[in-house]
């Protein structure tokens, strides 16, 4: 009875002084409709929107998770245990699904999300002017909305170009 995710894990890359946003699709791949909650065990650094809400039969939602800058960049060996965890449960298609109690005992079903931290790449990554070429062409080819060609381009810049 549980959902599909895009993603088992959000990467963000450093400094984490910055303001970032990363997205995942929830689908609901039943046959019935399903109540979804998105919860963290780090509220304080990220905002989920939506965090919770309602799936059809075969709908999708894309979940935007950003990030709350932190005050100073943490050492670069400290590893990150910031985890997602994206709770269903079956509703009635006409039930409101934002006032369920999401228990066990209502048959709950869970996914997690894992977050992590990279570092930059030491040598800068790809110059800006290709960087703009490419966020250019995504937006362009692909019709993707501005943060989506951030992502994209944030992506590209870890592939190696060997």
């Amino acid at each position: 009875m549980s959902v599909q995710l895009s993603s088992t894990s959000l990467d963000f890359a450093r400094p984490l002084t910055q303001r970032q946003t990363r997205s995942f699709d929830v689908t609901n791949a039943n046959d019935f409709w399903v109540a979804f909650k998105v919860k963290t065990n780090y509220t304080e650094g990220y905002i989920v929107r939506p965090n919770k809400g309602r799936l059809g039969p075969g709908e999708t939602i894309n979940v935007s998770v950003k990030t709350v800058p932190m005050e100073e960049e943490p050492p670069a060996d400290v590893e990150c245990h910031h985890k997602f965890r994206v709770e269903t449960v079956a509703i009635e298609d006409e039930e409101d699904g934002d006032n369920l109690q999401f228990k066990d005992e209502h048959g709950l079903h869970s996914k997690k999300i894992q977050v992590h931290y990279h570092l930059p790449p030491e040598d800068g990554g790809l110059s800006s002017a290709l960087e703009v070429i490419i966020s250019f062409s995504l937006l362009v080819f692909r019709r993707r909305l501005p943060h989506q060609v951030a992502e994209d381009a944030h992506h590209w810049r870890s592939v190696s170009l060997e």
